[in-house]
């Protein structure tokens, strides 16, 4: 059976990827494609675990996956992330991304892109997911909702170690260190945004964006939330 784990990037797939090599441990083969469309994938003899972190996949052809998880963070956080994702860390990435144009603000480039990327993840997987995870979930429930559901023999105290062993601290101080040549790998920039692990604050957004954009953009958040099922803010 095929399961596939639907994302966007800057929604936290980095923690959850780390936390599935984990518990998949000895069960299955991780094959490593943070540079091409999928992050991971997990095979074994009879199933395949796909975690894909990049919105290009047509939704048409998800027919191929038995089982679909829609892995979703709060839009107003999530862009926020990117925004300086692409500010200071496009340099190091393997992948070519969109650059910032010249002087675009942050509360610029969020309510420009908003529903692209509405459009791109929230209203393309719409009514087509089998389970729902939440970023801001994972550390009290869906990390446990999430593994139980995928076919892994994991035990609850199994599952509670492999989240303790990649906790935002752990995978800070992995960044920090300048060790890691993987996708914890630091960039270029001393800024202290530059960070792939940078803050993981829920509802962070309010300290970057004026007043006015945040209202601007829960009024379309508002509008536009009756086109999917797929939660766009978490609350």
């Amino acid at each position: 059976m095929n399961f596939v784990i639907l994302a966007r990037p800057k929604t936290g797939t980095t923690f959850l990827a780390r936390v599935l090599d984990c518990a998949t441990k000895r069960q299955f083969k991780k094959i490593d494609m943070d540079y091409k469309d999928f992050k991971r994938i997990f095979i074994n003899k009879q199933h395949v675990i796909y975690l894909f972190a990049h919105p290009a996949f047509p939704a048409n052809k998800l027919d191929k996956f038995d089982k679909k998880i829609i892995f979703t963070r709060d839009i107003r956080d999530m862009l926020v992330s990117y925004y300086f994702h692409l500010k200071y860390r496009r340099d190091i990435s393997r992948r070519t991304l969109q650059k910032i144009p010249e002087g675009m603000t942050i509360d610029d480039f969020c309510l420009s892109f908003l529903n692209q990327t509405i459009d791109d993840f929230y209203i393309k997987y719409d009514s087509c997911y089998d389970l729902i995870i939440k970023y801001e979930d994972l550390y009290e429930k869906d990390i446990h909702k999430l593994i139980n559901y995928l076919p892994i023999n994991c035990n609850p105290t199994d599952i509670d170690n492999c989240i303790l062993s990649n906790s935002f601290e752990k995978m800070k101080a992995i960044e920090s260190q300048g060790k890691d040549k993987g996708e914890l790998r630091k960039a270029n920039s001393n800024h202290k945004e530059s960070f792939k692990v940078r803050r993981g604050k829920i509802g962070g957004f309010v300290d970057y964006l004026s007043q006015d954009t945040v209202e601007k953009i829960n009024k379309i958040i508002k509008d536009r939330q009756k086109e999917t099922s797929v939660p766009i803010t978490y609350k």
